[in-house]
This record gives structure tokens, sequence and C-alpha cells, in this order.
């Protein structure tokens, strides 16, 4: 939270150093167009940027030109890229590297400002408030006591006898309310009728100009972000240029400047200006520095055409650049056209299998990904963890055995993306009903890729092969589900930090993958550990109770790799960074809370459930939660033709 917060506040002030900047290139011209720049900064204080990327994350939308790139960079036989632009502004939009409090922090000083930071802002916005409310009972209580006059102007128009600066009063309905005082008279104090129209004149541009609403907005700003004092330097520029180019208009309108400045210095000397910024009054900002532009009676000129397309290009870039970033980065459409591949599949065979039980070929060897032709290839792990084949399959063979489209579409899509790393939760899958064959239907698949290498390009594969011969188009959307926030217990954390040396570590996942997407070129590959070198475990599993053992895991592989039983998404809130060991022990027949009833009621075991068994044995916290998650969705799928 903090991570991201510390991001917005550098976004905002970056942005609106960018503004000042911009504010020069228009210092020539009418004071309107810098009060308008000025507002862009204030309101951006509303709008992260990592809001419009998630509003570009869920258009789904795949960049043409990033099509057209890929069929340049083949034409050249050039490889080509796209993520590092969005890479380098998604991180400004998301967050600060390394700031988040759960990498660097230890837990007992984030307990401690996660309470005190709270409590300071609120005394900071309270006290704002306060000063805006006090600020309101005055206008209020002058309003009240104000009688109706007659004098027409467009809006009503009422005269108090305190000694408040002519203001405009109200948000959505404005009143304007006028001192006694600085009604036109034959008096010698009283202001001249060519004086009080000028001052009319200056509150009726108020008027149209919404300056009171726009204020408001402003204020609101300054009361959330008390402690940026960017804020505050943008709420005296507001009112500087909004001054300005009231005083602007009214020159236009016909006033001589002398009488104008006269008007002005007139009404200072007999009222007090107003207690908030929303009631436009009519001194307003350094009055000696308005008074001497006055009376040069330059008007400046408007702003050329230039000028103008310039102004306009920034303020669509400011919108369109974080969405457009968000439709690259983000889950964007998946399902390109298949000539964007740049894969070719050739000399593919497709033999319906029925429905049915599912055959996947390889049995009793992993979770059964393809089929065909076995061959057993030993996959030998060195004593530094890194492990390779001894033999390969040959260059670009696919071969598939009874598999149903869904699955297949879960292991092109899910389980082969992300270097493998998908295995545990998964993503869910969705799709319409009327797709239910998917579900059914089973295929065997030959086919060639020539210039791949299996199994490392299985993925790849999969999907082109999909898409050119079952039409599947398919995007992934996140939306909130129920979740569980894992904190450390009041207890105290049990976990055992890793000593560095004391095993090998191995990369499991993508071990996982790499014997998981090898079935899918017709290998069964046989992991071979060498004997006498002290490994990092990372087992699980048991009938009667589930042991989980694993060593050298970070907090975040601990969810993946340990927890995805839990079947909703785990939001890392411990702040515990560094690798650890765990050991954990519960009751299988309870590893599904929140998933709803089971078909068959499960059999009741001994033991702890994982929530209980989190908490006692890791010092650890499961809470009920709400979170994000990924789901991927089909659009759509085709019957292929089969052989």
């Amino acid at each position: 939270m903090i991570g991201e917060l510390a991001a917005h506040l550098l976004q905002s002030t970056v942005f609106a150093v960018a503004a000042g900047l911009l504010t020069l290139a228009f210092r020539a011209n009418r004071a309107g167009v810098r009060y308008w720049i000025w507002l862009s900064a204030s309101l951006k204080f509303f709008v992260p940027f990592a809001l419009l990327m998630s509003v570009g994350t869920h258009m789904g939308w795949s960049p043409w030109w990033s099509h057209g790139a890929h069929r340049i960079a083949k034409q050249f036989g050039a490889q080509f890229s796209l993520p590092a632009v969005p890479t380098v502004i998604g991180q400004i939009g998301q967050g600060i590297p390394g700031a988040s409090p759960s990498a660097q922090t230890e837990p007992g000083t984030l307990q401690w400002l996660s309470i005190v930071l709270p409590c300071a802002w609120f005394c900071g916005f309270a006290a704002i408030v306060l000063m805006r409310v006090r600020g309101w009972l005055r206008i209020r209580d002058a309003l009240r006591v104000s009688t109706l006059a007659d004098i027409r102007a467009g809006v009503e128009v009422r005269v108090s006898r305190g000694p408040l600066e002519p203001g405009v009063v109200g948000l959505f309905r404005p009143v304007l309310l006028l001192p006694e005082d600085v009604l036109p008279g034959p008096a010698p104090e009283r202001l001249t009728p060519a004086q009080f129209d000028a001052i009319l004149a200056h509150e009726l541009c108020h008027v149209r100009r919404r300056d009171n609403l726009l204020s408001a907005i402003h204020m609101i700003a300054e009361a959330v972000f008390w402690f940026h004092p960017l804020v505050w330097w943008i709420g005296a520029r507001l009112v500087e240029e909004r001054e300005r180019a009231c005083d602007e208009q009214v020159l236009i309108l016909g006033s001589q400047p002398r009488v104008y400045a006269e008007a002005i210095l007139n009404v200072c000397r007999r009222c007090v200006e107003s207690p908030l910024v929303c009631v436009s009054g009519i001194t307003g900002f350094h009055l000696e520095t308005r008074v001497k532009r006055i009376l040069t009676g330059r008007i400046p000129g408007k702003v050329p055409f230039l000028k103008k397309m310039a102004l306009s290009a920034a303020a669509i870039m400011a919108l369109a650049l974080p969405i457009g970033v968000g439709m690259m980065s983000g889950p964007a459409l998946t399902a390109q056209s298949p000539s964007d591949k740049p894969l070719a599949i050739e000399a593919i065979s497709i033999a319906s299998c029925g429905s049915g039980n599912q055959s996947t070929g390889v049995k009793g060897r992993g979770r059964g990904g393809g089929g065909g032709p076995v061959s057993v290839v030993p996959l030998v792990i060195d004593p530094a963890g890194r492990f390779s084949a001894g033999e390969s399959a040959p260059p670009g063979k696919v071969r598939v055995n009874c598999q149903s489209v869904e699955k297949l579409i879960e292991a092109a899509y899910v389980l082969l993306e992300n270097d493998g790393r998908n295995f545990s939760p998964g993503i869910p899958i969705e799709s319409d009903p009327s797709m239910g064959w998917i579900h059914t239907d089973r295929y065997e698949i030959n086919a060639t890729a020539p210039g791949t290498r299996m199994p490392e390009m299985a993925g790849p594969v999969l999907q082109s092969l999909l898409e050119d011969k079952f039409g599947v188009r398919v995007h992934r959307v996140t939306r909130e589900v129920p979740a569980y926030e894992l904190t450390v217990a009041e207890s105290g954390s049990k976990l055992q930090p890793f000593r560095e040396g004391s095993c090998v570590r191995v990369d499991f996942d993508k071990l996982r993958a790499t014997l998981f997407s090898a079935a899918f070129s017709g290998q069964v590959f046989e992991p071979q550990f060498q004997t006498g070198v002290n490994y990092c475990a990372n087992r699980g599993g048991g009938d009667a109770v589930v042991i989980q053992e694993a060593e050298a895991l970070s907090i975040g592989d601990f969810i993946r790799d340990c927890l995805g039983v839990m079947n909703r998404p785990v939001i890392d809130k411990t702040g515990l960074a560094g690798l650890f060991n765990f050991h954990l022990e519960y009751a299988p027949d309870q590893t599904t809370p929140g998933a709803g009833p089971p078909a068959v009621p499960p059999i009741t075991r001994p033991g702890p459930t994982v929530l209980a068994a989190v908490q006692t044995q890791l010092g650890l916290k499961l809470t009920p939660s709400v979170g994000p998650r990924e789901f991927l969705v089909i659009d759509r799928v085709e019957r292929p033709s089969v052989n």
C-alpha cells in the first residue's frame, strides 16, 4: 500500500512539474489557458496512472502495430520485442521497485507505521476540514442575514451588511453576495456606477467559469493530500490565474483600466477577504501585482493554432499513454491471427478419439500432457541444481494422444505460460455453455513445427496449433474474488530461516514444467539426482495426513507451491523477506475452504485444517478477504477437420 501511494505521489509530482513547464510556454497568452493546465495537475492527484492502465488492461486489446512489427521483423529475420516500454512505465504506474514494505520493512516496524501514518494523516485531514467548515459558517451567517437586491445580473443578488468582500456563493446554484458598502451611491466613499459595473462584471465572470465548483474540487485535494507542499502551490497558482482571467475579461468587456483598478482598491479598503477559496471574490492573490497589470491595459493575445494543437496533443497523450501501456502490458487478447505467429505448423494429422474417459498415453507419469510413442529420457540434475536432458526429442515433433480441447487450452495458455510457473494454484478457465463439447470430445494430434525445439517450445507450438486448427481465441480478465490474506500471527512467526549452503537449490517449478511439456513431444523425462548431494526438499502428499515440506522458499513461493489447495488467491501481507524452510501437516479432507459443498461428503480424518495448521505450525494466519484473480476466458473455439 505504501509503495503504491508513493508511486502515485511521484507520478502526480512529475505531472505537476510538467504542467508548470507547460504554462511557461503560454505565459504570453490568456490566463484561462494556464488555469486549465494547473487544474489538470490538481485533478491528477485523484487519478493514479495505475487506474488508467487497468482500464487499458480490461480492454483486452492487442495493438495492431505489434502484429505489423512482427511481420516486418520476420521479413528481416530479426526478433522483435515489445515489452521494454510497457515495463518501464508499468513500474511507474504500479509502484516503485523495492518500495514495498513487505520486501524491506521488518514486521514490527511495518505494524508501527500502519498505525502511526493513518493517524497522522487523519489529524491533518481533520484540521483542514475543520478550517473549511469554520469558513463556511461565516459565509452562511452572512448569507442568512442578507436581503434580496433588485439588480439584474442573471443570477440572484443579495446584499449583506457585513464587511465580507463581494463574492459568488454556491457550487451549482450560485448567489452573488455583495456588501452594502460597495453599492453605488452619491456618498464620496461609495463606488461610482462605472466602478460597480466593473466589480459586477468580475463576479459574473466567476459565475460563467464555474470557479466555485472547480475550486471546491481542489479544496478536496488539499484536504486529502495536505502533507504534499505541491498541492498548496497548485492552489495558489489556480487563484492567481482565475483572478487574472476575470481581470482580462473585464477589460475585454470595455471597462477602463483606471476605473477598474480604483474599484478593486476601494473594495479592499472597505471589505475583508473571503475565508474560502471556493467563494470567488474580487480581491484574490497579490493586490499590487494585479493593479499594476490592470493599469497597463494590455490584454494578452489568444492561443495560436499551433499551440492549441500542441496543447490538445499533450492532453490526449496524458490519457492515452497509460491506457495504451495497460493494453500492451496487461492481460490482452492472446488470440492473435496465426499469420502473425513466428511458428509454422506443418504436416498436421488430427483424428477423433470420440468422447468418454480420457487416455493420456503416458500412464502413471506426471500429469499426462501428451501421448503417442513414449521414449524415456534421463534428466540429469547436477550438483549445482541445474538439469539437462541426455538426449532431446526430434525438433518440432508434437504428439497428443486423446486429449480434450479444454485440457489442451489449459496446457497451452496456463500451465506452459510464464516459464511453467502457473501449475499452482492455476488460472480458472471459463467458456460459454454452448462449448460443452470441449470437455468431452478428445483428439489425437501429430504435427511438425520446423525450427522449434521440444519441449522448450511446447507452449507456443500448442497455441499456434490451437489457433490455426481449432480457431481458439481467448483473453484474460482479472476480477475481485474471495481471497485470504496471509499475515504473521499474534504469537509471532515460527518460520526457520534458510541457511545458505545447507542444501542445493533446484528450480522445481521449471523442473515440473519441463516434465509436463516433454509429454507433448512423446517423451517422458526421468529425473536423476546425483548421489551424495543434499538437494533442497520440495515435496508434498499423503493420504491420512498431507505433509508439505520445502526448503529455501520465499513467502511468495510458499503461497504458490503449498497453499494452492486453498482454492482462493492468497495475498502476502506478512512483510517477511528472505528464504525460509517450511514443514506443514494437515488433514486432506479439509483443504478446500470456501470452495462450496463437495459432490460426495468427505471422509473425516483426524488432523488440523490448513487454516489451523498454518497458524499453529508456522506462526502465520490466513484471514478471509477479497483480492484479484485472473481468469482465462475462451471466446471462440471450433471443431477441427479430422483426417
